[in-house]
């Protein structure tokens, strides 16, 4: 549930989902931030992020949106659709 990437992630992952290595900034706070999370902080992150994988929001992320949106690709490049 750590997140070092794009930095509008939460256009499409809910905040409540990640960890910001970007907010964090060094490995060192990074291991501080994590060695002191709390057992509830820790099940509140990962609740958020079965919520979220769980919701229709997350359909555009999985494999099967992304071969679909290969396979159109291709079958319009061919002109087959």
């Amino acid at each position: 549930d750590l997140y070092w990437g794009d930095p509008d992630i939460t256009r499409w992952v809910p905040k409540e989902c990640f960890i910001d290595f970007r907010e964090i900034g060094t490995f060192d706070a990074l291991y501080s931030y994590i060695s002191n999370m709390s057992k509830d902080q820790y099940n509140q992150l990962q609740k958020a992020g079965q919520e979220f994988i769980g919701n229709k929001e997350f359909q555009p992320h999985t494999s099967e949106a992304f071969s679909k949106t290969v396979i159109d690709r291709i079958l319009k490049d061919f002109e087959v659709i």
